[in-house]
Parts: C-alpha cells; structure tokens; sequence
C-alpha cells in the first residue's frame, strides 16, 4: 500500500519550484470609526510553493474590438497544493523561480479565478490585467 503522505512530499519536491504570495482585500475602517471604500491588500499566504503554467485563452471574436490576428492569448496558471485556501477574487503575485539558484526570473501579478480542486492539487487561472 502507497503511503499518500509520502507521496505528497514526493510531488511537492518535484514540482514545486516558483513561490506566490495570495492576499484578499478587506474593508478598512477610518478613524473616526466608518467604513473606507479603499480596500487594503491582507496577505493570507507568503512565499506559498507553486507551479506556474500558462493555458490558452480563447477569445469569441465577436465581443472584442481591435483584435489581434491571433484570436488567442496565454494565460498563466497556478498550481498548489490544497493545504492553501484560494478563493475566487483573491490577489495572487505568483514568481518563476531558477530551479537551482532560486533566483526570480519572471513575476505574475492579477486576480484568481476558480480553483479546480483535484486530490493532489489545485490549479487556479490567473486573470492578468495587460502583459504578462
């Protein structure tokens, strides 16, 4: 019988190789002791191991003005463990990391979609304002 713990540790080791940052927003109170509608960034996980990927974004061509010859776009995907909670809306600054040095290379910043929730792991689409 396989041991699911080891098995995890396994996964994680091999896998695992960026590191992302996931806050939520909250509401702020003033001083004064009313509701801000500025909202401040918490961070609920730093430094969180994670896997970054990127899948294909289609678009309807139909809904998008001054559309590029290439009616798709790469959209980066984050894979973690479940141990993190992820909801939708939560702001994620996910950073590819050199495998060996553990060096930052690259850095990804927007807002988290749905998780899709597997027994091994989550993956989260990552909705990046601009370029990548």
């Amino acid at each position: 019988m396989v041991n699911f713990k080891t098995v995890q540790k396994i996964h994680k080791n091999l896998m695992y190789h960026d590191k992302c940052d996931i806050y939520k927003y909250e509401k702020q109170t003033n001083p004064n002791g009313s509701k801000s509608t500025v909202r401040q960034k918490v961070p609920v996980h730093i430094d969180a191991p994670c896997k970054i990927s990127f899948s294909l974004r289609t678009w309807d061509i139909f809904t998008h003005k001054n559309m590029d010859t290439t009616p798709y776009e790469k959209q980066p995907k984050i894979f973690l463990e479940n141990k993190y909670k992820v909801l939708p809306g939560f702001y994620i600054e996910a950073h590819k990391c050199d495998p060996d040095t553990k060096q930052i290379l690259f850095s990804y910043k927007g807002q988290a979609g749905l998780p899709q929730v597997c027994w091994s792991h989550q993956e989260i689409l990552l909705d990046v304002k601009g370029d990548c």
